[in-house]
């Protein structure tokens, strides 16, 4: 995938955006057919589809062999590097070697379906106990509080999510002592995880001086009044949020977002062991980040890419039919690069998503807490990006509406895919295109970052802190 200033011209007509049927009627053979000459033939052969058969083999790769260390009992002691080879052989049994671009396509969704589905039933699970919290929050708010700390909504009068936030507070304390003791011991500087530790303490720091659960802390700004003065990224808190002169009322229903969020990633933690978390960047004025809390496996998916999706057909001046605007029009203005492109130049429009993970009731697609890969930055000259994106369609076979986990998908249509499109090829109905980001080895308490791939042949276009991602040696 790719985020890049994206035009009209950008898309060719030679290649197509979804997979055929299983040859098992006369239909699903003329459409494997059909498949085969347009894509097999054709775009395998050219530098992007070579290109995206070593990404998605990768990917393929990289989540066979995160099962197979999921699976592996303590007592065989199999190390990591014998169960890739393990991994390895299983694919090759499977016909890796042979498979083309389509096939693997689909051979790594039906890899990463049941992840997905386990790490939405985790939200599921936990939207149930946090929806608990907020039941005993209006409850005690009816009898503690005044109407107008009602409008407010927040969870300072809230007792059990008080004490998860202060056992986050106390043991993030404790991990960043000793975290601390040991990075310096030889003077060394301080390194990512310690880092994360600093950014997610100053936020609960934030959140208990707003709260008032402890004596107001020196950069917390919910109070300060309008003021003229511009302020820049650096003066933002360990949210990456800027509340100097913003509506104090804006800054409450923020805070009350913010610690919603704390609140589900800690549960989330506790079930899937790591879960993520926007805070501010460890990249000068970058704005805010993504973090891993806790530890994930390479190969996990740590995040989806939210937004309205643009399928393939449309991205055409001839196709695109708008009396308001052009395409070009529409695809310009992305100052902040929240176009995603899919491999299958199927478009993904993060720029009206919200960095602050919000409810259903806010829009029905913003449920999801991971949706925040859209907030994930380039990594910074020199650092070798610890995740990639990867396709993710939420397809019928994965029953989402029946299992109640519709609601974590956080992508819409905004224009519905042609019936006479790349749609008909599909081999497993794909009810909404997606994207998610996984990690490329293992990851604990860092930042995470993953290649933007910005076309090097419009450098111009390209913003002044963009240089060509780092990556192993092999």
């Amino acid at each position: 995938a790719r985020r890049r200033n994206v035009t009209a011209s950008s898309f060719s007509s030679s290649s197509s955006s979804s997979t055929p049927s299983a040859a098992n009627t006369l239909w699903s053979r003329v459409k494997d057919m059909l498949y085969s000459t347009i894509m097999t033939e054709d775009y395998d052969s050219t530098p992007k589809g070579i290109r995206e058969h070593k990404d998605l083999a990768m990917a393929l790769l990289a989540h066979v062999h995160l099962k197979l260390r999921r699976l592996e009992h303590p007592e065989k002691n199999k190390d990591v590097d014998q169960l890739l080879d393990d991994a390895i052989e299983l694919l090759e049994q499977r016909g890796m070697q042979e498979m083309g671009v389509r096939a693997t396509r689909y051979e790594l969704q039906q890899e990463l379906a049941p992840h997905v589905l386990n790490i939405f039933t985790a939200f599921q699970k936990v939207d149930d106990i946090e929806g608990v919290l907020r039941v005993h929050q209006l409850t005690e708010q009816e009898t503690t509080t005044t109407a107008e700390e009602e409008d407010c909504c927040c969870y300072t009068h809230n007792a059990q999510a008080r004490t998860i936030i202060e056992k986050e507070y106390h043991d993030t304390t404790t991990l960043l002592l000793v975290k601390s003791n040991m990075d310096h011991g030889g003077g060394e500087s301080s390194s990512e995880e310690e880092l994360f530790y600093k950014r997610k303490l100053g936020a609960l720091s934030t959140l208990r001086s707003f709260h008032k659960w402890s004596n107001v802390h020196p950069n917390d700004t919910t109070t300060t009044t309008n003021t003229t003065t511009t302020p820049c990224l650096e003066s933002s808190d360990d949210f990456g949020y800027i509340s100097q002169g913003v509506d104090p009322e804006i800054v409450k229903a923020i805070r009350n977002y913010q610690t919603q969020n704390i609140l589900r990633s800690t549960l989330i933690r506790k079930e899937l062991g790591y879960s993520v978390l926007a805070l501010k960047s460890t990249i000068p004025n970058a704005g805010r980040g993504v973090f891993i809390d806790g530890s994930a496996m390479e190969g996990s998916i740590v995040a989806f890419i939210p937004g309205q999706v643009l399928p393939r057909e449309y991205l055409t001046s001839s196709a695109w039919t708008s009396s308001s605007l052009s395409l070009d029009d529409y695809l310009a203005h992305d100052e902040t690069h929240q176009l995603s492109l899919r491999s299958d130049d199927i478009l993904i429009d993060s720029r009206k998503s919200p960095y602050t993970v919000l409810s259903s009731s806010n829009g029905g697609c913003c449920s999801n807490p991971w949706a925040i890969g859209h907030v994930i930055n380039h990594p910074p000259p020199g650092v070798i990006p610890n995740c990639r994106t990867v396709l993710m369609d939420f397809t019928q076979s994965m029953n989402l509406e029946s299992r109640g986990l519709m609601k974590f998908v956080p992508n819409s249509y905004k224009r519905n895919p042609m019936l006479l499109g790349p749609k008909l090829l599909e081999r497993d109905r794909v009810i909404m295109h997606g994207m998610a980001i996984m990690t490329r080895r293992d990851v604990c308490n860092e930042e995470l970052f993953y290649d933007y791939k910005f076309d090097n042949s419009s450098q111009d276009d390209n913003p002044s802190w963009y240089v060509d991602a780092t990556y192993e040696d092999w």
